[in-house]
Protein backbone atom coordinates (compact mmCIF):
# COMPACT_ATOMS: atom_id res chain seq x y z
CA UNK A 1 0.00 0.00 0.00
CA UNK A 2 1.55 3.32 -1.07
CA UNK A 3 1.99 6.32 1.17
CA UNK A 4 -0.36 8.29 -1.08
CA UNK A 5 -3.32 6.24 0.18
CA UNK A 6 -3.11 7.95 3.55
CA UNK A 7 -2.98 11.52 2.24
CA UNK A 8 -6.81 11.87 2.13
CA UNK A 9 -6.99 10.90 5.81
CA UNK A 10 -4.48 13.56 6.76
CA UNK A 11 -6.23 16.20 4.65
CA UNK A 12 -9.67 15.31 6.03
CA UNK A 13 -8.38 15.31 9.60
CA UNK A 14 -6.63 18.66 9.22
CA UNK A 15 -9.78 20.14 7.64
CA UNK A 16 -12.05 18.99 10.50
CA UNK A 17 -9.68 20.28 13.18
CA UNK A 18 -9.42 23.68 11.49
CA UNK A 19 -13.19 23.82 10.96
CA UNK A 20 -13.81 23.10 14.64
CA UNK A 21 -11.50 25.90 15.75
CA UNK A 22 -13.00 28.29 13.20
CA UNK A 23 -16.56 27.68 14.39
CA UNK A 24 -15.52 27.99 18.04
CA UNK A 25 -13.58 31.21 17.59
CA UNK A 26 -15.93 33.16 15.33
CA UNK A 27 -19.51 34.02 16.33
CA UNK A 28 -22.43 33.20 14.08
CA UNK A 29 -23.77 35.96 11.86
CA UNK A 30 -26.01 38.34 13.79
CA UNK A 31 -25.00 36.91 17.17
CA UNK A 32 -22.74 38.63 19.70
CA UNK A 33 -19.61 36.85 20.87
CA UNK A 34 -20.29 38.28 24.33
CA UNK A 35 -23.92 39.32 24.91
CA UNK A 36 -24.21 42.88 26.15
CA UNK A 37 -26.67 44.22 28.71
CA UNK A 38 -27.18 47.93 28.02
CA UNK A 39 -28.59 50.36 30.56
CA UNK A 40 -29.77 53.71 29.21
CA UNK A 41 -31.14 56.59 31.34
CA UNK A 42 -34.62 57.65 30.24
CA UNK A 43 -33.93 61.26 31.23
CA UNK A 44 -31.32 63.26 33.10
CA UNK A 45 -27.57 63.62 32.80
CA UNK A 46 -26.29 60.44 34.42
CA UNK A 47 -23.28 58.86 32.77
CA UNK A 48 -22.60 55.17 32.33
CA UNK A 49 -21.39 53.61 35.56
CA UNK A 50 -23.18 56.00 37.93
CA UNK A 51 -26.90 56.54 38.48
CA UNK A 52 -29.14 58.35 40.95
CA UNK A 53 -31.43 56.76 43.50
CA UNK A 54 -34.84 56.40 41.84
CA UNK A 55 -33.52 56.98 38.32
CA UNK A 56 -35.48 55.27 35.54
CA UNK A 57 -33.56 53.50 32.81
CA UNK A 58 -34.21 51.15 29.92
CA UNK A 59 -32.54 47.73 29.87
CA UNK A 60 -31.78 45.89 26.65
CA UNK A 61 -29.89 42.73 25.76
CA UNK A 62 -28.56 42.25 22.26
CA UNK A 63 -29.02 39.06 20.22
CA UNK A 64 -27.38 36.08 21.87
CA UNK A 65 -27.48 32.31 22.31
CA UNK A 66 -27.71 32.41 26.12
CA UNK A 67 -31.47 32.97 26.34
CA UNK A 68 -34.28 30.87 24.88
CA UNK A 69 -36.75 32.83 22.71
CA UNK A 70 -40.22 32.90 24.26
CA UNK A 71 -39.01 32.39 27.85
CA UNK A 72 -39.64 34.96 30.58
CA UNK A 73 -36.73 36.86 32.10
CA UNK A 74 -36.39 38.90 35.28
CA UNK A 75 -34.30 41.97 36.11
CA UNK A 76 -33.01 42.56 39.65
CA UNK A 77 -30.43 44.80 41.30
CA UNK A 78 -27.59 42.76 42.84
CA UNK A 79 -24.44 43.49 44.77
CA UNK A 80 -20.99 43.51 43.18
CA UNK A 81 -19.04 45.31 45.94
CA UNK A 82 -15.67 45.20 44.20
CA UNK A 83 -16.99 45.75 40.72
CA UNK A 84 -15.27 42.56 39.58
CA UNK A 85 -16.38 39.27 38.08
CA UNK A 86 -15.16 37.39 41.15
CA UNK A 87 -17.54 39.35 43.41
CA UNK A 88 -20.67 38.83 41.30
CA UNK A 89 -23.53 37.17 43.24
CA UNK A 90 -23.59 33.39 43.24
CA UNK A 91 -27.30 33.10 44.05
CA UNK A 92 -30.42 35.13 44.88
CA UNK A 93 -29.02 36.03 48.31
CA UNK A 94 -26.80 38.60 46.59
CA UNK A 95 -29.77 40.36 45.01
CA UNK A 96 -32.70 42.44 46.27
CA UNK A 97 -35.96 40.68 45.40
CA UNK A 98 -37.93 43.91 45.87
CA UNK A 99 -36.20 45.45 42.84
CA UNK A 100 -37.69 42.98 40.38
CA UNK A 101 -39.27 44.73 37.40
CA UNK A 102 -43.03 45.16 37.28
CA UNK A 103 -44.01 44.03 33.79
CA UNK A 104 -43.47 40.74 32.02
CA UNK A 105 -40.59 40.55 29.55
CA UNK A 106 -40.17 37.78 27.01
CA UNK A 107 -37.03 36.79 25.17
CA UNK A 108 -37.42 37.77 21.53
CA UNK A 109 -36.32 35.76 18.46
CA UNK A 110 -32.54 35.77 18.42
CA UNK A 111 -32.33 35.99 22.22
CA UNK A 112 -32.72 39.78 22.54
CA UNK A 113 -34.53 41.37 25.49
CA UNK A 114 -36.04 44.82 26.04
CA UNK A 115 -37.24 46.31 29.35
CA UNK A 116 -38.42 49.89 28.59
CA UNK A 117 -38.54 51.14 32.20
CA UNK A 118 -36.65 50.00 35.26
CA UNK A 119 -35.94 51.95 38.45
CA UNK A 120 -32.49 51.84 40.03
CA UNK A 121 -32.40 52.22 43.81
CA UNK A 122 -29.74 53.08 46.34
CA UNK A 123 -29.93 50.05 48.63
CA UNK A 124 -31.13 49.45 51.25
CA UNK A 125 -34.05 51.63 50.18
CA UNK A 126 -36.56 53.30 52.54
CA UNK A 127 -38.80 53.67 49.48
CA UNK A 128 -38.99 49.87 49.32
CA UNK A 129 -39.60 49.67 53.08
CA UNK A 130 -36.15 48.31 53.89
CA UNK A 131 -34.26 48.80 57.16
CA UNK A 132 -30.92 50.64 57.19
CA UNK A 133 -29.01 47.38 57.93
CA UNK A 134 -30.62 45.36 55.12
CA UNK A 135 -28.60 43.67 52.40
CA UNK A 136 -27.42 44.04 49.69
CA UNK A 137 -25.84 47.49 49.76
CA UNK A 138 -25.72 49.62 46.62
CA UNK A 139 -24.50 53.18 46.98
CA UNK A 140 -21.73 55.58 45.92
CA UNK A 141 -19.09 53.22 47.41
CA UNK A 142 -20.52 49.71 47.03
CA UNK A 143 -21.05 48.84 43.39
CA UNK A 144 -23.93 46.85 41.99
CA UNK A 145 -24.98 45.15 38.75
CA UNK A 146 -28.26 44.29 37.10
CA UNK A 147 -29.11 40.60 36.86
CA UNK A 148 -31.05 39.60 33.74
CA UNK A 149 -31.98 35.92 33.80
CA UNK A 150 -34.58 33.25 33.18
CA UNK A 151 -34.81 32.06 36.82
CA UNK A 152 -33.46 34.25 39.62
CA UNK A 153 -34.02 31.44 42.13
CA UNK A 154 -31.64 29.15 40.21
CA UNK A 155 -28.39 30.79 39.11
CA UNK A 156 -27.45 27.72 37.05
CA UNK A 157 -30.09 28.85 34.54
CA UNK A 158 -29.20 31.29 31.70
CA UNK A 159 -28.32 34.74 33.04
CA UNK A 160 -26.35 37.87 32.21
CA UNK A 161 -25.05 40.75 34.32
CA UNK A 162 -24.66 44.40 33.42
CA UNK A 163 -21.45 46.30 33.95
CA UNK A 164 -20.95 47.39 37.60
CA UNK A 165 -22.28 50.80 38.62
CA UNK A 166 -22.67 53.04 41.67
CA UNK A 167 -25.86 54.70 42.91
CA UNK A 168 -25.74 58.29 44.14
CA UNK A 169 -28.32 60.00 46.38
CA UNK A 170 -31.35 61.33 44.54
CA UNK A 171 -31.28 64.88 43.21
CA UNK A 172 -33.77 67.50 44.37
CA UNK A 173 -36.19 66.21 41.72
CA UNK A 174 -35.67 62.45 41.47
CA UNK A 175 -37.34 60.62 38.61
CA UNK A 176 -39.05 57.92 40.66
CA UNK A 177 -41.57 55.76 38.88
CA UNK A 178 -44.97 55.12 40.37
CA UNK A 179 -46.21 51.57 40.94
CA UNK A 180 -43.94 48.58 40.49
CA UNK A 181 -40.21 48.99 40.61
CA UNK A 182 -38.25 48.99 37.38
CA UNK A 183 -34.32 49.47 36.56
CA UNK A 184 -31.20 49.04 34.08
CA UNK A 185 -27.31 49.48 32.89
CA UNK A 186 -24.72 48.27 30.16
CA UNK A 187 -22.34 45.14 29.89
CA UNK A 188 -21.06 39.59 26.39
CA UNK A 189 -21.18 33.54 31.58
CA UNK A 190 -22.56 34.89 40.68
CA UNK A 191 -24.41 38.65 50.72
CA UNK A 192 -28.26 38.48 52.21
CA UNK A 193 -31.26 40.24 50.60
CA UNK A 194 -34.74 41.39 51.49
CA UNK A 195 -36.57 39.21 50.70
CA UNK A 196 -34.26 36.20 50.36
CA UNK A 197 -36.30 34.89 47.43
CA UNK A 198 -37.59 37.05 44.61
CA UNK A 199 -41.21 36.74 43.42
CA UNK A 200 -41.87 33.92 40.97
CA UNK A 201 -44.65 35.59 39.00
CA UNK A 202 -44.42 37.17 35.58
CA UNK A 203 -41.25 39.14 35.04
CA UNK A 204 -39.66 41.12 32.31
CA UNK A 205 -36.26 41.33 30.95
CA UNK A 206 -23.82 38.45 27.48
CA UNK A 207 -24.36 34.25 31.21
CA UNK A 208 -23.27 32.97 31.78
CA UNK A 209 -22.09 31.60 28.51
CA UNK A 210 -20.71 28.09 28.38
CA UNK A 211 -17.75 26.82 26.36
CA UNK A 212 -17.83 25.19 22.91
CA UNK A 213 -20.76 22.83 22.39
CA UNK A 214 -20.46 19.02 22.13
CA UNK A 215 -20.66 19.16 18.33
CA UNK A 216 -17.47 21.23 18.15
CA UNK A 217 -15.73 18.86 20.54
CA UNK A 218 -16.67 15.83 18.44
CA UNK A 219 -15.70 17.63 15.23
CA UNK A 220 -12.23 18.43 16.55
CA UNK A 221 -11.85 14.93 18.07
CA UNK A 222 -12.72 13.13 14.82
CA UNK A 223 -10.41 15.44 12.89
CA UNK A 224 -7.60 14.71 15.31
CA UNK A 225 -8.10 10.93 14.99
CA UNK A 226 -8.08 11.10 11.18
CA UNK A 227 -4.99 13.31 11.20
CA UNK A 228 -3.09 10.94 13.50
CA UNK A 229 -4.25 7.91 11.49
CA UNK A 230 -3.07 9.52 8.27
CA UNK A 231 0.39 10.33 9.65
CA UNK A 232 0.79 6.90 11.27
CA UNK A 233 -0.40 5.12 8.14
CA UNK A 234 2.05 7.01 5.94
CA UNK A 235 4.95 6.10 8.25
CA UNK A 236 3.83 2.45 8.23
CA UNK A 237 3.64 2.44 4.44
CA UNK A 238 7.17 3.84 4.20
CA UNK A 239 8.45 1.14 6.56
CA UNK A 240 6.67 -1.64 4.60
CA UNK A 241 7.11 -0.81 0.90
Amino acid sequence: MGTGCFVPLRVAGLFLVCAGFAVACFPRVGEAATPVVTVTPIAGTSTSGSYQDGEIVSVTVQRNSAFTPGDKVNVLECSDPKGAEASLPKDISGCDGLTIQGDTALVQPGGSVSVPRYTIYQLPSPTLGEQANAQPVCDHVNQCVLYVGQNQNDFTQPKLFSSPFTVMPASSAPAVASGSATSSDTVSPPATTTPSTAPTGDAQGSLALTGPGPLLVWLAAIGGVLLVAGVAGRRWARAHP
